[in-house]
């Protein structure tokens, strides 16, 4: 018998008019312009500060570094500049490519990590980053229903169904937070290879695996819902047009 995934929500929030408005938003294309690059931005901004922090104090990655830092930054420089989604997703795309080519210069040889691959993943890094997505989107989502906004209508990610978009939104800001959790699980050797099996099917982790992982994201779950908290109150500021911009600055 098959198991299916199930999130577990609260009554709506009372303040229906937040909704409306996000549904009206996501009819704006100017908003879900300006929404869309300041998404690209943060995340690029977070991808850059943790490689120079990196290259700053580990002198054995620091070419890798370095290489990934400049493609970073002009992909970073581009986006302000980027008239479309489609090109958008370009640029984010080809900084993706850059990233992930240093991140793997990050993790150990032993857990095989080469490219970013999915559904399912073949390789032990891999998985741990897919499960960390997940989670966090899973909490995204939930923290959004939580704050009046659906979590299914998002600005980047258009509508289709099933798919939480606005959650999937947020996810990009997130996503550096989630490469610096798993990459510190592999470099303290909190998950091995020895914690990972790998068939034709894909890559799974082990019952051992998964004990040791799911006590680390608790440890580190508080640093998720804070960040997860501050996305979601500035999604909500910027859908109801107040407090803030799409700089991050006061109004």
């Amino acid at each position: 018998r098959q198991c299916k995934p199930t999130l577990l929500m609260a009554r709506p929030h009372n303040d229906a008019q937040r909704r409306v408005e996000q549904v009206r938003r996501s009819f704006d294309s100017y908003f879900c312009m300006e929404f869309a690059r300041d998404l690209i931005a943060d995340k690029l901004d977070m991808q850059m500060a943790w490689f120079d922090e990196v290259r700053q104090h580990d002198a054995y990655v620091r070419y890798e570094m370095t290489h990934a830092l400049k493609q970073l930054m002009a992909a970073r420089l581009s986006v302000p500049d980027v008239k479309s989604l489609a090109a958008l997703r370009g640029v984010e795309g080809a900084a993706a490519h850059a990233y992930f080519d240093g991140l793997k210069a990050l993790i150990p040889g032993s857990l095989k990590f080469f490219s970013r691959n999915r559904r399912p993943p073949r390789d032990p890094f891999n998985v741990l980053l897919s499960l960390t997505y997940t989670m966090v989107h899973a909490e995204t989502a939930i923290a959004l229903f939580g704050a009046g906004l659906d979590p299914y209508v998002g600005f980047y990610h258009k509508l289709d169904f099933g798919r939480e978009s606005l959650a999937s939104d947020l996810m990009e800001p997130l996503r550096p937070l989630a490469d610096k959790f798993c990459q510190q699980l592999a470099r303290k050797r909190i998950l091995t290879e020895d914690h990972f099996s790998t068939t034709e099917a894909g890559c799974f982790m082990g019952k051992a695996g998964r004990k040791y992982y799911y006590e680390a994201y608790e440890q580190h779950s508080e640093v998720f819902r804070g960040a997860i908290q501050k996305q979601v109150e500035k999604t909500l500021a910027l859908v109801m047009d107040r407090e803030v911009n799409f700089h991050g600055e006061s109004d």
